[in-house]
């Protein structure tokens, strides 16, 4: 069971204390022989390309945890 969120007032309004999330998903047939870059702005268009760019220059973007590059 998911663990309820936290939440603070600042200003009279209620934020969600910033937390983690993380994304994981199988391995497609048509993914083989394609470098993760090109899987994620290709089949995960609900981003910018500019935002998968950022998250692999900050190693947030992992591989079987471990970090990854755009070569891979």
């Amino acid at each position: 069971m998911a663990t309820p969120p936290q939440f603070i007032w600042e200003n009279g309004l209620r934020k969600v204390v910033p937390y983690y999330y993380t994304d994981s998903v199988r391995t497609k047939g048509r993914w083989v022989g394609r470098t993760v870059y090109d899987v994620f702005t290709t089949e995960f268009r609900n981003k910018t390309e500019d935002y998968y760019v950022s998250r692999v220059n900050l190693s947030i973007a992992f591989l079987k945890h471990h970090v990854t590059d755009r070569r891979f």
